[in-house]
């Protein structure tokens, strides 16, 4: 009966089975593709994980590189302009100095009682004698030998430093009063009594002043100015200070003064040049005695 029953049936039961069998398969094909996508998840994902943070280290390395070399030539850029910042306020502050300097210069020119001609010292004696200066004035500017030069402090005091001892085109050698074969009236300012300056011809720039009559009594620091008695430097201009006193047993009528020089032979930079001349009748008369 049951034979029967399923044999007429068949066809139904084939679809039961049929649909038993397809729903199983449906169900282990869809656990099977979890479980696959999970497992290749598992697997898939650190490794694209690991490769995307390689390939963003090594981008980032290369942006970083590149970031310090566009910095690099930034700070090279900034360097170069901080350095011409730096030099154009070194030129501004060099000018100026220069231009206040100048001012000054020009002002002291205005209150001299003599025509000048200013000049740069140029070049020093190398020796260790220190005789000379050569300063950038010649020839071209009407200088000419035995002309009195003389410099300024900051107070603006005229002194004297020398005199034109060789002239060219566009320069001129100074003789300075410390060379040994200089001489120069001179007068104690204080008491008036009149010597001979000479120079020494050291290193010291020291000078020593002869026949000072020995009643002279002159202080040490006393000032010391040119005589006038001379065709070459006018009166009153100032030469140094006392720095000494000799007098000798031997020496019954004059005594011996050592005198400092004014100017500082290392540090001094800037010069005038006096255009004095004596008076011509002056010279006449003088010439006249000695004729006699």
């Amino acid at each position: 009966m049951d034979n029967i029953y399923i044999f007429k049936n068949r066809s139904f039961l084939t679809l039961l089975i049929l649909l038993g069998v397809s729903t199983v398969l449906m169900v282990l094909n869809i656990n099977i593709s979890i479980n696959l996508r999970q497992v290749f998840s598992a697997i898939v994902v650190p490794i694209e994980r690991g490769f995307t943070g390689i390939g963003g280290f090594f981008n980032n390395l290369v942006n970083g590189i590149t970031r310090i070399d566009e910095l690099e030539k930034e700070l090279q850029s900034s360097q170069e302009r901080l350095i011409n910042y730096q030099e154009k306020v070194l030129l501004y502050s060099q000018l100026v100095e220069e231009n206040t300097h100048l001012k000054k210069v020009l002002g002291i020119k205005e209150d001299l009682q003599y025509e000048t001609t200013y000049a740069r010292i140029i070049f020093r004696d190398p020796t260790l004698m220190g005789d000379y200066y050569i300063i950038n004035k010649g020839a071209m500017d009407d200088l000419r030998n035995n002309m009195p030069v003389v410099s300024f402090d900051d107070n603006g005091n005229l002194f004297l430093i020398g005199k034109i001892s060789e002239v060219s085109l566009n320069a001129s050698k100074v003789k300075l009063i410390t060379a040994k074969s200089f001489y120069l009236g001179v007068a104690l300012e204080a008491s008036g009594y009149v010597g001979i300056l000479s120079g020494q011809g050291s290193w010291n720039q020291n000078c020593s002043i002869d026949y000072i009559p020995s009643e002279a009594d002159p202080d040490i620091g006393e000032r010391v100015v040119t005589s006038g008695e001379s065709d070459i430097f006018p009166y009153g201009l100032m030469v140094g200070h006392v720095s000494g006193v000799s007098k000798s047993v031997m020496e019954e009528f004059f005594q011996r003064i050592y005198l400092v020089p004014k100017f500082n032979y290392s540090t001094l930079k800037d010069v005038f040049i006096i255009d004095w001349r004596p008076s011509a009748q002056a010279n006449k008369i003088i010439e006249n005695t000695y004729e006699q």
